[in-house]
């Protein structure tokens, strides 16, 4: 089989280069050409249908184009940060100006949501009323109407009784006073309330270096920010310095900078038929580096570095003000024949600022404030055992006592005879010292710190093991423990947290290290050391000790079971002696109500349990079967062709009880701490599951053997093994022969599996070389494809 499929392999990989080769000559990398390739392969390829020819053909075709898209993607141009700490500075100057945000932009992209409603806008008194408005006029008194009215295109308003008025031009108050006077000449002993319900849109134009331009309604006392957020926003090349407003043919100009960077404002509502101009911005600069703004700034004539710090919100705690770099191209007028045309130039601004003088920028020049040194060299570090370990400041001088006094002083295990100063020098080099601690610390000696040293205090232990002694059993806090000198049996049973109350106090275990000797069979002593002699409380241990503290022999706490169902007392029963058993517990219990089904009666043991995962358990069910494949089935579902219900760990306590033999012995299983016994209620039905047309619960008939419920059920499906039918009984025992032997009671289980066919394997060898032959004819495709 495996010759076969080679061979087809290399067939199809000759028939595909072939059947592009009539398409396209093939890349002299090939290897193989057309023309030795025979033509019945070429007409094989031919032969495979039209749609797979195209389905393969657009896959490979889409395959290409991602490829291709991700090889574009991989040459992107590199981030301003990797690029400046590659070469210093940004050699794309297009390229910061399109990556940097332009100062003030962000403000427009989400300034026009929530304008189109004017319910919650509040309309001020001088509000001028004009075609469009609508006002709501209430009349009450006397006289009691209320009028919705609208201003018509030529300013007047029609009311019922009292005629046309005219409204055109004047202010919101004015319109009240006047009305309440025309109602309270027309009706006696009546007064009038009006109101704006609904205010004129204001038809604008909005031009220029916008996004999208064009004409548009907004909601009364629109400013400019709100037109320009209508019109998407100013554009990279716009102005925010020299914003036009054009209004009756006379033009006025706004600097949005003041509001963008303190909040002021100048207030100048919008009116009907205003047109706002945004010109492109004639000087912008960049500044990145460490200022608390990196952005795009517009600035005027007369603005300079100064000005640019100032609108960039002024230097980071880390800047450099000594260094900042400008990168300016040149201007046209002022460029030489062969020289280079953009340059780099450095400025202090320490210096500007002592002079009070100012840098002049130019338009897409590029400033870069640099970050001060990280270099640290007035300090001092100490490590080891001291009780604060850290960096210190050191200023003209600073000795070694002085410095161990600041950190805390040392540990009570500091090793006393050394410590090391590792000294570095201003050129990089370093020297190392060893020094007599007690002499430091007794004032015999001084030793004068300099920058950059770093002292070590050593502990004992950095120069020899720590022993370990170990205490278990019945202790509170069995574990290992440190061993001191001198230490003896009392302390480590203090240190143990003392014995448990279940402890046989009277004697302990203890093993010892023998000393090595060529003569020793064993490398250990083991002894009892009785604590009735008081004296042996202060028995000395050595290093590597182990104390075993035992259980007293016959303590047990109490024990306990449960029965559950039907009895009359059920609940929770102590065990009074180590032969308790079902019967007499049953007997405790009050013994079984008259509902009681006693053949059913189960026991849990809980200790029995162990943690088996489903998967484990089918793979138990595995090994215990030949199994059997059938390519309809999972091997879940193969698995479970020979469980008789869903698995449980609860299968794993249970206990198999003939309630017969509990009542003729009057014994039963002895009974264990945490048992389980559950006396269910009578029933009289019988449970068919498996391949039968009705899976259900059949009523119990005397006399009637499996093959009657199973005719209830529906009889056997096609797929059913008869073989293999089984009969689980109420009490846990299962039968799978003599089965017409076996009386059907109340509350068994009759399980019908289904049939595992096998399957001949020569339609998956077909289907292995199928697979194989589509992916032969893919992969033949791509190398065409990489080839072309």
């Amino acid at each position: 089989m495996k010759s076969a499929i080679s061979l087809i392999s290399i067939m199809l990989f000759l028939l595909v280069s072939a059947s592009m080769s009539a398409q396209e000559p093939v890349s002299s990398d090939n290897n193989i050409k057309a023309e030795q390739i025979p033509e019945s392969l070429k007409q094989q390829f031919k032969n495979l249908p039209k749609e797979k020819q195209e389905q393969l053909i657009n896959e490979e075709s889409n395959k290409n184009k991602k490829e291709k898209s991700l090889g574009t993607n991989s040459l992107e141009t590199e981030s301003l940060e990797v690029e400046f700490e590659k070469y210093g500075y940004y050699t794309d100057i297009k390229k910061v100006f399109s990556k940097l945000l332009m100062f003030g932009n962000d403000i427009f992209k989400k300034g026009s949501l929530g304008f189109s409603s004017v319910g919650s806008i509040s309309i001020p008194e001088d509000y001028i009323l004009g075609p469009g408005d609508k006002i709501n006029l209430n009349i009450w008194g006397k006289t009691e109407e209320s009028y919705s009215l609208k201003v018509n295109y030529e300013g007047n308003v029609f009311i019922p009784n009292i005629g046309v008025v005219n409204l055109r031009n004047k202010t919101l108050s004015q319109s009240k006073g006047l009305l309440a006077n025309l109602i309270e000449k027309k009706y006696a002993d009546s007064k009038a309330y009006l109101s704006l319900s609904n205010p004129k849109l204001i038809y604008v134009s909005v031009n220029g270096e916008v996004d999208n331009p064009g004409q548009f309604n907004l909601p009364p006392l629109s400013n400019i920010i709100q037109a320009i957020s209508f019109a998407g926003g100013i554009s990279a090349k716009g102005s925010m310095r020299n914003v036009q407003i054009i209004r009756n043919n006379k033009g006025r100009i706004f600097d949005l900078y003041p509001f963008l960077l303190s909040g002021k404002w100048e207030k100048m509502s919008l009116s009907p038929g205003d047109v706002i101009f945004i010109p492109i911005a004639e000087k912008r600069v960049a500044i990145l580096g460490n200022v608390k703004r990196n952005a795009v700034f517009e600035l005027k004539d007369n603005e300079g570095l100064k000005k640019l710090i100032e609108f960039a919100g002024g230097f980071s705690a880390d800047a450099d003000l000594k260094r900042i770099q400008v990168d300016r191209i040149i201007k046209p007028g002022m460029r030489k024949t062969g020289m280079p045309e953009r340059e780099i130039l450095n400025v202090d601004y320490t210096l500007l600022e002592k002079k009070d003088s100012n840098f002049e920028l130019q338009d897409s020049d590029v400033i870069t404030v640099f970050q001060v040194s990280d270099l640290i060299n007035n300090y001092v570090k100490i490590k080891g055992a001291v009780f604060k370990p850290g960096t210190y400041s050191i200023k003209s001088s600073l000795s070694l006592n002085e410095l161990i006094r600041i950190a805390g002083g040392i540990f009570d295990d500091a090793y006393r005879k050394r410590c090391d100063i590792l000294r570095t020098y201003s050129d990089g080099t370093k020297e190392a010292y060893g020094i007599n601690l007690s002499e430091i610390l007794n004032g015999n000696l001084k030793f004068e710190l300099q920058k950059l040293d770093e002292i070590t205090i050593y502990s004992v232990w950095d120069f020899r093991d720590k022993f370990y002694v170990s205490i278990s059993g019945a202790v509170r806090k069995p574990n290992d423990y440190l061993f001191t000198e001198d230490m003896n049996l009392e302390d480590l049973i203090i240190n143990g947290g003392g014995f448990k109350y279940s402890a046989d106090s009277t004697w302990v275990e203890i093993s010892r290290l023998k000393e090595i000797t060529s003569e020793s069979d064993t490398l250990w002593n083991v002894f009892k050391v009785d604590l009735c002699d008081n004296k042996n409380e202060e028995f000395p241990l050595q290093k590597f000790d182990r104390v075993y503290v035992r259980e007293q022999p016959e303590f047990r706490l109490q024990e306990s079971v449960t029965i559950e169902g039907e009895v009359k007392y059920p609940g929770r029963y102590s065990l009074i002696t180590g032969e308790d058993n079902i019967f007499t517990l049953i007997d405790r219990a009050g013994g079984v109500t008259d509902r009681a089904f006693e053949k059913g009666i189960m026991l849990l043991r809980p200790s029995l349990r162990r943690n088996f995962s489903n998967e484990e358990i089918r793979s138990i069910i595995n090994n215990a079967y030949e199994m059997e494949y059938d390519t309809t089935s999972t091997m879940m579902q193969i698995a479970e062709r020979y469980s008789v219900v869903e698995f449980d760990n609860i299968n794993f306590q249970r206990i198999n009880v003939d309630f017969e033999e509990v009542l003729n012995d009057k014994r039963g299983v002895t009974l264990r701490d945490a048992d389980i016994i559950n006396i269910p209620e009578k029933t009289d039905e019988v449970f068919v599951l498996g391949a039968i047309p009705r899976n259900g619960t059949y009523k119990v008939k005397a006399g009637e053997d499996y093959k009657y419920y199973i005719k209830s059920a529906g009889g056997l499906n096609e797929n059913a093994d008869k073989g293999k039918i089984s009969i689980l009984k109420y009490n846990g025992l299962v039968y799978s022969e003599h089965l017409s032997d076996v009386d059907i009671e109340s509350g068994d289980y009759i399980i019908v599996p289904k049939k595992l066919k096998r399957p001949s394997t020569l339609w998956r060898d077909l289907n292995d070389v199928f697979s194989v032959l589509g992916t032969i004819v893919t992969s033949t495709y791509i190398i065409y494809q990489i080839s072309k």
